[in-house]
């Protein structure tokens, strides 16, 4: 059995996987953050371009509930600010102990120290963060392009019953890229009907998006345009 990919889309939009997943040297998981395995733990995925990509909400994907270990804004990538998250959850059925690592994100909805004891939990469907490309990612952002290099780098590590460690797998073996999270839309209102004229006012709710530096610049200037002075 697969579960969604813990990606929110708008409808009709696809995920595209630009870099997959290299069976990594075996490593305990609370130091993947720290350390270089020399393979690629995880796989790396965009929405298309990089303006479709950054700001995309990232969700708890598992139908059982994931409670975060670290969830952290630093600056342990390149001496460059970066955002991560990583969550536990058990699938009470199988007792398997699942590890989702969230990466270059632009922001996370919560933040919690490994060291912090504050239980912190998620359900299915729960915003943990937004797509950025904070940390070290190719192509670089520059003050010309501050959204290059936008993509989500999710881990997967899998702790089986009376295993000490997790062990980093693939994550499209048990995450299907082909089915993200869409969101709900929501219902149209009843018509106001004045004559023959039908007026509907639908509702419109904007979700909130990890908007920082230039990036926050440029899409606020693409949302709300500065209008021409006359």
């Amino acid at each position: 059995m697969k579960y969604q990919f813990p990606i929110q889309v708008a409808p009709g939009q696809k995920l595209i996987l630009t870099n997959p997943f290299n069976e990594p040297t075996p490593v305990d998981i609370s130091q993947a953050l720290n350390i270089e395995t020399g393979t690629h733990d995880g796989v790396d995925v965009v929405l298309g371009s990089a303006m479709e990509t950054w700001g995309r909400e990232v969700v708890w994907p598992f139908p059982f509930p994931g409670t975060v270990y670290d969830a952290e804004v630093d600056s342990v990538f390149d001496a460059k600010i970066h955002a991560h998250s990583q969550i536990n959850g058990t699938d009470p059925e199988r007792g398997i102990e699942y590890s989702l690592v969230y990466l270059h994100l632009s922001a996370v909805t919560k933040t919690k120290a490994p060291t912090d004891t504050e239980v912190i939990t998620y359900n299915k469907g729960d915003v943990i963060g937004y797509i950025g490309n904070n940390g070290a990612v190719q192509p670089p952002p520059t003050p010309a392009q501050p959204l290059a290099g936008s993509h989500l780098h999710l881990g997967l590590g899998v702790k089986n019953p009376g295993e000490a460690n997790f062990t980093m797998v693939d994550p499209l073996t048990l995450l299907d890229i082909n089915a993200p999270f869409v969101p709900a839309v929501a219902a149209m209102p009843e018509a106001a009907c004045c004559g023959d004229v039908a007026i509907v006012e639908p509702a419109v709710t904007a979700a909130p998006l990890g908007f920082i530096g230039e990036a926050e610049k440029v899409i606020s200037e693409l949302i709300n345009p500065t209008p021409p002075v006359v």
